[in-house]
């Protein structure tokens, strides 16, 4: 194995072995910096963040920002729901759902129309992003960099798609994107 190869696998375990903490661990007062690291603390975060991510890197040039930026958009959408005390239902359910979906939906971007891939990035973004905007009611420098640590973790699933399609495995990252899924069915199972 390549010394890239080796070093991506040990970041890329390093970061899906962190979440083994509770999903939401962020208390009503924390810090820039923490808020920052805490979207690596939740698997249902990293998941969704690094399928985001992937799902860019896989897509077409011309769709290449749909999938972050319509996230992006509801991720602060929902956060500031959630800061504002706006009660959504089966929050949790959906962000499980997101988990269940997007991946399979990434492995697929090809054959999607536009509309849909971003409906369905925008809208795990609010559920996403209203779990947290309540954890982070009126700290809105620490929402700030809640979502630079989200976006974040995009560029990472960004260069790993990237990086595949230089080195020919594609397919492989297709059929894993399609796999993901069961990961949200055991969210599901835990909401």
């Amino acid at each position: 194995m390549q010394a890239t190869h080796r070093h991506l696998l040990m970041f890329a375990t390093a970061v899906l072995a962190a979440p083994l903490a509770e999903a939401h661990p962020l208390n009503a007062h924390g810090d820039a910096l923490q808020a920052f690291v805490h979207p690596f603390a939740g698997i249902d975060h990293v998941a969704a963040m690094l399928v985001i991510g992937l799902w860019a890197g896989l897509a077409a040039p011309a769709r290449r920002l749909l999938a972050p930026l319509a996230f992006v958009g509801g991720l602060v959408g929902g956060a500031a729901l959630g800061a504002l005390g706006v009660a959504m239902p089966a929050v949790e359910t959906g962000i499980a759902l997101s988990v269940l979906l997007l991946g399979p939906l990434a492995a697929r971007d090809a054959r999607l129309p536009a509309l849909l891939s971003f409906a369905a990035c925008a809208l795990a973004g609010v559920f996403h992003g209203h779990a947290h905007g309540v954890e982070l009611s009126g700290q809105g420098w620490a929402g700030a960099c809640f979502v630079l640590g989200s976006v974040l973790l995009h560029g990472i699933g960004y260069g790993i798609a990237r990086h595949a399609g230089r080195s020919g495995r594609v397919a492989t990252l297709r059929s894993a994107l399609s796999a993901s899924g069961v990961l949200g069915l055991g969210l599901m199972w835990l909401a």
